[in-house]
This record gives C-alpha cells, structure tokens and sequence, in this order.
C-alpha cells in the first residue's frame, strides 16, 4: 500500500533541486508566491536617481529589489526610450523592466523577481562615484555585478547588523576628519518616506552570509584599510546617506541611524503588491519568508490546527503569531533554502 506523502507549501518559488529533493524524502512541494514587487517607473525618480548618480554619495541597498530598480533606471537613461522597447522581450512572471533574464523566473532560487544572470549592460557604470553598503549574499551580487567590487565599503547579515557598521564607520570618519573623539558624523535630514515596518529583503536579512566575518565585512573588503573603506565617506562629508528601498522597508536601519545621529534620505524605488490565494487543500507545514507574504496569506485564508508553521525569522514569526497560535517553528538561518529543509527535516520520516 503507497504510503502517504506530507504536503508543504512555500509561500515563495522553490528551485527544481529543492523540490526533487523533498520528493525523494516522500514530500510534496507547492510553491506559490503571495507578494510581488515591481519597480516604480517615474520621470521624477528617474532624474533624481541620475543627478545622484554624478554625486559621491554613501549608498545603502537592503533588497536586491531596490538594487534591480536602481540598475533598471539608470539602464532607461543610458539606452532612452526607443531602444529599451525595441530590446524588449516578452517575460513571464515579475521582473524588473530593464533587467533582462536569461531562464525562465522561477527555475532557480530567486523570489518575486526575474531570474538574473549577472550579464549587466554596465555602460559608463564605473563612474558612479558611490560607496555602498549592503546586505548579502544575493544583494550584494547584484551590487558587485552592476556597480563593481571596488564600490562595496561594507556589508552585514541584516538591516540591523548593517546599520551597526555604517555607524562604526560614521564614527571613524567622523574622527578622522574633524580630529573628535568619535562623534557620529553627517547631517540629519529626515526621509523622502516616513513609513511603517515592513520587510526589506525577506525578513530584513539576506542569503547565505557565510563569507561574513565578525567585524561585519565580507573577507574581500577584511584586506582594505580604514582609509580606503572610507575614502568616498570623506568625499561626501555633511551629506546624508542614500536608502534605496522599498515601499514597505522596515524601519530598523533609518531608525538606528537617525538615533546615532546620521542623516539618512529614504528613495522608494520598488513597490510591494500583496497577492493572496485562496487554499483549496490542508498542509501538513507552511513556509513564510516575509512579513508581506503572512500579511497576503491570511487575508484570505486559515489554517488548520495541526498545520506546522516555518518562518526565515523573529519578524516574520511575529507576523504568524498577529493572525494564528498553531506551533511557529523559526529558522536560525537567513539562507531561504535552510528554512525549506529545516521543514523537511521536520516531516522526515
């Protein structure tokens, strides 16, 4: 007699390896997205992110998202209208507009957004003067990909994290250049967006960070020495930081900065779209990702009892806990595939 098989749905797509994997162990995947995001295409946007772009400017991404939306942006300008249409191709799925998949979305491990190659038209790229910091393992691919290594003065494992080190390096520029003791440096305008939590990428904390060290950098950047690192830090002294981010960012990072007293102007460059489906069967787990995607799937349904709930994070099992009281097991792992197999081994027979 066949024995039954345990059914889990990922509120986001899966890669085909992952759900192979789960079939050799007698469980079934459904992957079905609840969010989606798309790129805000405006005029106004547009010029400002291109007068940015000539600026020596401390730039902050948390999504790979806003890093998309940027890259496609200044891609419009460099390639104008006619050329972008007539080197449009059809694409299934979400995309960012400019940014051209090589596969199809959804056959390699990467959420609500087109698959991506790396292969970026990166004309006249190299001189925009910006330091940025990133969260990694994904978004900082896309920066290094698009904007260079040499451009990455700093990354972490989560907004927070993040947060930790631009203040640690404001306070390094700050005593350096003004011979203090190590005040935090640079001026203190509010945001171009003031607005509630929300994630930043997927529960505010990147893929695999592995190659993160305890000082908050990736190895690559371990060998630069404090003046290199901070050396377009200097070049924009007085200016505020520049937050890409999306329309429902969390407000860990700009908080914690405004408190250190760092200026931080908050650009919205992507949108967050809830897309809820209703359930037609029970699951044995659900897996969430992001606090948009429990916010979408409760609006239209509710789970059994027995259901086993998963989520990439504190944040996102926050979120579980505003709408059910079934047991809520929370991944210790950022990486998205560590919380599919952390429900597998759930249900391993």
């Amino acid at each position: 007699m066949p024995q039954n098989k345990t059914t889990i749905l990922s509120t986001r797509p899966l890669g085909k390896g992952l759900t192979e994997e789960a079939a050799a162990m007698d469980i079934v995947i459904d992957a079905l997205s609840f969010i989606e995001t798309e790129g805000v295409q405006d005029p106004d946007l547009d010029q400002r992110i291109r007068e940015l772009s000539r600026e020596s400017r401390t730039v902050v991404f948390t999504s790979m998202n806003a890093v998309d939306a940027v890259t496609s942006s200044l891609q419009r300008q460099q390639q104008g209208p006619a050329q972008l249409a007539s080197t449009a191709e059809p694409v299934k799925g979400p995309m960012i507009e400019g940014i051209r998949p090589t596969e199809t979305p959804g056959s390699d491990d990467k959420a609500n957004t087109a698959e991506y190659s790396g292969s970026l038209d990166r004309t006249g790229v190299d001189r925009i003067p910006w330091a940025i910091y990133c969260i990694g393992a994904a978004t900082r691919q896309r920066v290094q990909d698009y904007f260079g290594m040499d451009s990455i003065v700093g990354t972490a494992p989560s907004a927070g994290e993040l947060a930790n080190v631009i203040i640690r390096d404001g306070k390094t520029v700050a005593g350096a250049s003004a011979g203090t003791d190590g005040n935090p440096g640079a001026g203190g305008g509010a945001g171009d967006r003031n607005s509630g939590p929300g994630e930043t990428g997927e529960d505010g904390r990147d893929a695999d960070m592995r190659g993160i060290g305890d000082d908050g950098r990736d190895a690559d950047l371990r060998g630069m020495g404090e003046d290199d690192r901070n050396s377009n830090l200097r070049n924009a002294a007085g200016a505020e930081l520049i937050f890409f981010c999306g329309d429902q960012r969390r407000d860990e990072l700009p908080d914690q900065l405004r408190q250190a007293g760092i200026g931080i102007r908050e650009i919205v460059v992507y949108r967050t779209r809830q897309t809820p489906h209703p359930l037609e069967k029970a699951y044995a787990g659900i897996a969430f990702f992001s606090p948009s995607a429990v916010h979408s799937f409760f609006s239209l349904n509710k789970v059994p009892p027995a259901t086993v709930l998963f989520a990439i994070g504190r944040t996102t099992a926050a979120a579980i806990r505003q709408y059910s009281t079934n047991p809520t097991i929370c991944s210790v792992s950022p990486e998205k595939d560590a919380l599919i197999r952390l429900a597998m081994d759930h249900f391993r027979k």
